[in-house]
């Protein structure tokens, strides 16, 4: 091209300059594990010789650099070397064939890890500031390797990939003109062009991934239960029994809670004790169905229906009922009611007047109870078994695997889930009149599973010891219950998004979202001035008179270490974070502290 005029010159280096740009914003935004930023490098040093190569490389850098940070503009030289070599070996025949091609694709990667890495360690500790590369350096050290070897090891993960794929693609790129005999030499410019729209085609992909992977991560958060606020209700404040056996909403919005001391109305204020019917005095169990009638189920005195915030009807062993005391109630697809009593399994009817159809003598004392959309009614029985029953009639009957009971049980997408008196969930499919067993999902360090909970793609899953949920295709995730973590057997999710748990032992607990994170460090020692918040390496340093404190923003927890020891009796008054990215504490009584990113402390 040097026989070309100034202008078509200008336009291949500014198309090249193009390329290397998108490349670099494009890989940053997908994450990639490599840079994408040396193609229109080489193809200009390949073209117009190394210095104009070096000129493009370094023109990237540059620009980059002044548009994010400047420490970037000294990778430049890294660039122009890649260039230098390049052209020389371009022009010495290396890339006539593959072997060639592959040699200078490692010598470049060689040459940009020994000039990379001081830089690294210059302006980033060694990291390579590249998630892929900065994790094989993370899991070098943890496997015991120098750290210096490590670092290079990170570098020549990301540049070895990187420069194999440019150097390629140019091989590739001049054996598609060398074959084209017919095509005049300005088809380079508009293949490169070509390349340049492209990669600006794929620039806009990459920042729109982004976007979503930003959005998926706000959805997450939003998710995040640990940053709920927790507000709990017991003898103090609106539930003058102090515990709670179950909770339901009604289509008005207003909460209903069932304790052994009757039953509560929640009108989003303030909590009514509902003491005017006789039948309704000792609570067992809730039930909305899908006309929005509200059915308690009592300890002694069978079922009350209301409708309008009034009893319509109540059955009891009057009315055919197997006992007074009901334990749990469902409705099936097919209309009717089945109501699990320290008895025999009951199943009511409302067509033609509220009577008891039938009674099921294979089920006593059934403790959980749910139904699907086919017909199938599952219930779980106090000895630990589950049945299952179509048309009024057991089917099939199961009991785990391991030595445990099952508990609870739950119809979620065509599945069947039971909850297990240890900490597994086993999930059935029904196939005909059988069930199908599918997999096991184990719940962390949860015990006795007494409920679950669906709401949209998410259970959850109550138990004796704690709460956790379960979302499509992750791992179980447990909730911070911080001082709420005994007897939870039921929780409903609110019109508002907010969650409702009761507990036998300790109440109502609410917990609802809020912009705000309520941060307990230590709950145990007396309350101390916060004077200073930093959050640095995925951990808040809290600055107090009486020392340093760290919590793990991810668990909530408290962390104790060297620099927790050696700052316990200081006055903590700031915090700062340098551009190298090392964190300061400025004290009284022993002055700056700098706590650098590798770990060390150094007291000035």
């Amino acid at each position: 091209m040097s026989e070309k005029k100034w202008y078509k010159i200008s336009l291949f280096v500014g198309i090249c300059i193009l390329i290397n740009y998108a490349g670099k914003i494009f890989a940053q935004n997908l994450q990639l594990p490599l840079f994408l930023d040396s193609f229109g490098t080489v193809v200009a040093a390949y073209v117009l010789g190394p210095l104009c190569g070096a000129m493009v490389g370094m023109t990237v850098n540059i620009i980059y650099g002044i548009l994010y940070s400047w420490t970037y503009i000294f990778y430049a030289v890294v660039s122009a070397i890649v260039a230098v070599t390049v052209g020389i070996c371009a022009r010495k025949g290396y890339l006539k064939n593959l072997f060639g091609t592959l040699s200078i694709s490692f010598l470049t990667t060689i040459l940009s890890v020994v000039l990379s890495v001081p830089f690294n360690y210059m302006y980033f500790d060694g990291y390579t500031n590249n998630k892929w590369g900065d994790g094989v350096i993370n899991a070098l050290e943890r496997m015991g390797f120098n750290p210096i070897i490590s670092h290079c090891a990170g570098e020549f993960y990301l540049d070895f990939l990187d420069k194999v794929i440019t150097i390629v693609l140019l091989f590739l790129l001049i054996r598609f003109y060398k074959s084209r005999k017919k095509v005049q030499k300005n088809a380079v410019i508009g293949i490169l062009l070509c390349l340049t729209l492209g990669a600006s085609l794929f620039q806009g992909m990459g920042a729109a991934v982004s976007v979503h992977a930003k959005e998926k991560k706000e959805v997450q958060e939003e998710n995040n239960y640990n940053t709920y606020l927790q507000t709990i209700y017991g003898r103090e404040n609106g539930i003058p029994g102090g515990c709670a056996n179950d909770i339901v909403q009604t289509n008005d919005g207003v909460l209903w809670i069932g304790t052994y001391g009757g039953l509560y109305r929640y009108n989003g204020s303030e909590f009514r004790w509902v003491d005017e019917y006789e039948s309704v005095k000792t609570v067992n169990c809730l039930y909305t169905d899908e006309e929005g009638r509200l059915w308690v189920g009592t300890n002694d005195s069978g079922v009350s229906i209301f409708i309008n915030e009034s009893i319509a009807n109540v059955v009891s062993e009057k009315e055919g009922l197997s006992s007074d005391s009901v334990r749990c109630i469902t409705q099936s697809s097919d209309g009717e009611y089945y109501v699990g009593t320290s008895s025999e399994l009951s199943v009511v009817t409302l067509s033609g007047g509220l009577s008891v159809k039938r009674t099921i003598s294979e089920v006593t004392y059934a403790e959980s109870i749910d139904a699907d959309k086919n017909g199938n009614v599952a219930v779980v029985a106090d000895e630990g078994k589950l049945f299952l029953i179509q048309g009024g009639k057991v089917t099939a009957s199961y009991q785990p695997l391991d030595e445990s009971a099952y508990v609870c049980c739950l119809f979620q997408d065509e599945l069947l889930y039971v909850g297990t008196s240890k900490n597994q969930i086993d999930v059935y499919s029904v196939q005909g009149e059988t069930l199908e067993y599918q997999k096991s999902i184990t719940c962390g360090e949860l015990s006795n599973i007494n409920s679950l909970y669906p709401y949209e793609d998410t259970i959850f899953v109550c138990a004796d010891n704690g709460v956790g949920y379960i979302e499509k295709k992750k791992e179980f995730q447990a909730v911070e219950m911080k001082q709420f973590n005994s007897s939870i057997d039921h929780m409903l999710v609110d019109y508002q998004g907010n969650l409702w748990f009761t507990s036998s032992r300790l109440g109502v607990l609410r917990m609802c979202k809020s912009i705000f994170r309520d941060i307990h460090y230590e709950a145990a020692e007396d309350e101390k001035i916060v004077n200073a918040v930093t959050e640095w390496q995925g951990q808040l340093y809290i600055g107090t008179d009486k020392g340093l404190k760290i919590v793990d923003t991810k668990t909530g927890a408290g962390v104790m270490n060297e620099w927790t020891e050696l700052l316990s009796d200081a006055r903590i008054r700031s915090f700062m974070v340098d551009r190298k990215g090392n964190l300061w504490a400025c004290t009284t009584g022993k002055g700056a502290i700098e706590i650098e990113k590798k770990r060390s402390v150094y007291d000035l």
